[in-house]
This record gives structure tokens, C-alpha cells and sequence, in this order.
């Protein structure tokens, strides 16, 4: 099945005064009407073939609806296997942005040798759980089977568990410099920070300083609202009625754009706090939200792999699923609706089955909250410096910055006039 993903293209014109910014998406937003009288299970494994980037989160959040829809409980193993597979795909986006996107933006060198073993290792991890055409991870209440293990001196460990543990230690060398969890504790203020970023000899930290050193911390500065816990109940509302499309393509709450980015989910965070205040929401600050977000799911997940370790003797005291990344409401008893939290922000899914059948199925993805015409990429790009001809280069590597910052999840041209 071909990726249906379209693209976006940013136009920036200056108008005397300010950037005016203008974007249009010819991304195919109804796609899954494919999906219509199709049997559940055949739908379910060919949501990751229509939706290519973030397919774990996609998967994720369809077969959480149908489970609510048909009231099925899968076991805490596959609920586990999809919680570390979902939060292994947040950290290989997480790294592809810090290592090969933003470095060339800030004439730094990409990260290639570094991203080429992080993706080994997520290439195992789907290998091991399986994660093929023919996968059953996400097939609506599936029971997987009991992993290989090897003892260790933790306790048992899988070869999930294995694997995960070598992203980990990856992904900590690549960014932080150290542990994770050590990071967070280390880095909670502007000034810590600034010392981290000073210190420390890895390629993110080189990232920030080259932030500081070229004066960008403040560049893009934005004031939309967050979208910080989703009413599913008013999303519901709008993608049940007879504007859904509509609000799909360009959505809002009670008049609001609104930005579920990485920064939303980490907003109240001291660091962010504090970055906040000194630069406002801009380039600094999505920067530091967005490593803070992985040093987050970093140290979740290696904390979650050591009980795991130390329990797997005892079948079933495994930690259940954490549910702040998943939400779901069962809103009639055909229809339900989840929301899972994916690597770019707030990724919603509106499913309603008869007879085990595909009647509607609609997805709101968070390119279209954060590049509403309206929205939060049109507020930072509109803050870039004024139009200077003589140096043309410069404002379009500027506005990259931006909109890699905001991340859209599918690819985009970017004009100037």
C-alpha cells in the first residue's frame, strides 16, 4: 500500500512590516475511507503501510480504540511490548532530528555513523517483537508469547530488554554525556544548563552551543495556547459531526489553535520554566523540550527495564502500561476514540466497527495543530528578523530552524518573496 503522506508548502512574504506566512497542505487526510467495510484485523495490520512515519504510534492508537470498542483487556505483556515499542519509536525520532536535522541548520556535522547504530538497534527491536506484514503485536487483544531471556545481574532479562538497554546507552552517549537520569537531575535550570551545554563533549550539547554562541535562544517566539490535556470529549463533538473534515484539515477548540508539540508535554518542567522565561517559546526552548523529552523517556525506560528484570520470575507483576501516553474514550457502543501521545505530539484516532468491520475510521495527527494556518509555525516564522536580500541564505536556514523545530511529519517547500 503506497504512503499516502502529501507535503506542505510554507510561503513567507514580506510585507514591509512583519513575514507574512502562508501554508497549504495537500496531504490526503480522509486516506483512511480506504479502511470502509474492510474486516478489523485486516485493517489493523495495514494501518503501519498507510501511515509510514510514527506507524508504531499509528498502530497504537487504532488498536486501542477497537480494544475499547470490543471491550477486550490484552495481557500485560503485550501491553508492555507495545508501551517500550512506542517509546523506542519517540526516541529514534527524537535522535534523527538531534542528529541528522538540526546539525547541518547550525553548520554543524550530521551524526550519521552515530544514527546508523541507533537505527540497528530499532531495526532489531522490531525484528524480536516481530514487527512485519504479518505482526500480531497490534492486532486487537493479542497474546504474545514469552520472550527469550538470559539472566543477568539485575535479574532476567529479555532480549527486548537486551536491546532497549543498548538504545539507551546509545542514545545517552549521543546527547546527554551521561546517564539520564543523572541529566535530569543536573540540568533543571538556565544556569545548569548553560553549564551541561559548556562541558559536556557530545553532539547535542555541541547544538546548544552553537545556539547561545549565534544569539538564536529567542528566535520564533510563539504564544499559542497548549495543548496540554485534550478535551476528547469536544474532539469528539467535532470529528462526529458533519464538519469533521474540516476540522481535521485546520483544528481548534473553542475558537483556539492550539500546539501539541514536545514542548507542550514538558511545559511545566523547571528547566522549560526557566528557559521560558528568559527566551520565551522559542528556538532555545523547543530545543531543550525536545532533549529533555527524550532524557525523560530514556530514564522511564531504563527504570522500567530493571523492574522488569527483577520481577520476570514472577509471571504477571510486571508495571502495567503507564497511561498518561494513552487515553481512551469509549463514546457509543460502536465508536471509541484514543489518543496516544507520539513522537511529534498529540496523534487522535475516531474508529467505529459493526460486526467486526470498519464502519468510519479518521485520524487527527499533530501536523495539523501545529501547522495550522493560524497556528504555531505561522506565529514563529512570522517573528524571523526583516527581510535582508542581501542575505536571503540566512533567513531560509533560519526559518528551517523553525520549522524543523515544530516538526511537521511529512515532508515540505519552503518559499520566499
Amino acid at each position: 500500500m503506497n504512503d499516502l503522506a502529501g507535503h506542505i508548502n510554507i510561503g513567507l512574504t514580506w510585507d514591509g512590516a512583519q513575514w507574512q506566512v502562508a501554508t497549504r497542505s495537500s496531504r490526503a487526510l480522509t486516506a483512511s475511507r480506504v479502511f470502509a467495510g474492510k474486516p478489523l484485523t485486516e485493517v489493523a495490520r495495514q494501518i503501519p503501510l498507510l501511515y509510514s512515519v510514527c506507524s508504531t504510534a499509528q498502530s497504537q492508537a487504532f488498536v486501542s480504540a477497537a480494544e475499547s470498542i470490543l471491550n477486550l483487556t490484552p495481557p500485560t505483556s503485550t501491553q508492555r511490548a507495545r508501551h517500550q515499542c512506542l517509546q523506542a519509536e519517540l526516541i529514534k525520532e527524537h535522535l534523527w532530528r538531534l542528529l541528522l536535522d538540526w546539525p547541518p541548520l547550525l553548520d554543524l556535522p550530521r551524526e550519521d555513523a552515530r544514527m546508523a547504530k541507533i537505527m540497528a538497534s530499532w531495526h532489531a527491536l522490531r525484528t524480536q517483537l516481530k514487527l512485519g506484514a504479518a505482526s500480531e503485536l497490534f492486532i486487537p487483544g493479542a497474546h504474545l508469547t514469552n520472550p527469550s531471556t538470559t539472566n543477568t545481574n539485575a535479574g532476567v532479562e529479555t532480549e527486548t530488554g537486551n536491546t532497549l538497554r543498548k538504545l539507551i546507552t546509545l542514545s545517552e552517549q549521543a546527547t546527554l554525556g551521561m546517564s539520564a537520569t543523572d541529566w535530569l537531575t543536573a540540568c533543571n535550570s538556565l544556569a545548569q544548563w548553560r553549564h551541561w551545554a559548556e562541558s559536556t563533549p557530545t553532539p547535542a550539547a555541541a547544538l546548544a552551543r552553537q545556539l547561545h554562541e549565534q544569539g538564536l535562544e529567542a528566535l520564533g517566539q510563539a504564544r499559542t495556547s497548549l495543548l496540554t490535556q485534550p478535551d476528547l470529549s469536544a474532539i469528539e463533538h467535532h470529528l462526529s459531526s458533519a464538519n469533521a473534515e474540516a476540522f481535521i484539515a485546520a483544528p481548534s477548540l473553542n475558537g483556539c489553535c492550539l500546539e501539541t508539540t514536545p514542548v507542550a508535554r514538558v511545559a511545566t518542567a523547571p528547566l522549560i520554566t526557566d528557559l521560558s522565561h528568559t527566551y520565551g517559546r522559542g528556538l532555545l526552548t523547543r530545543f531543550a523540550a525536545l532533549l529533555l523529552e527524550l532524557a525523560q523517556t530514556l530514564a522511564g525506560l531504563a527504570s522500567e527495564l530493571e523492574l522488569e528484570a527483577r520481577h520476570k520470575v514472577k509471571p504477571g507483576t510486571e508495571p502495567p502500561q503507564p497511561t498518561s501516553i494513552i487515553r481512551t474514550k469509549h463514546t457509543g457502543p460502536h465508536s471509541s476514540l484514543t489518543a496516544v501521545q507520539a513522537a511529534r505530539g498529540l496523534l487522535i484516532h475516531r474508529l467505529v466497527l459493526h460486526d467486526h468491520r470498519v464502519e468510519s475510521h479518521q485520524v487527527l495527527a499533530p501536523t495539523e495543530w501545529n501547522f495550522h494556518p493560524q497556528g504555531v509555525l505561522n506565529q514563529a516564522l512570522s517573528e524571523l528578523p526583516p527581510d535582508n536580500t542581501s542575505d536571503r541564505a540566512r533567513l531560509k536556514q533560519l526559518a528551517h530552524l523553525l520549522i524543523t523545530a515544530i516538526d511537521p511529519c511529512v515532508d515540505y517547500e519552503l518559499t520566499s518573496a
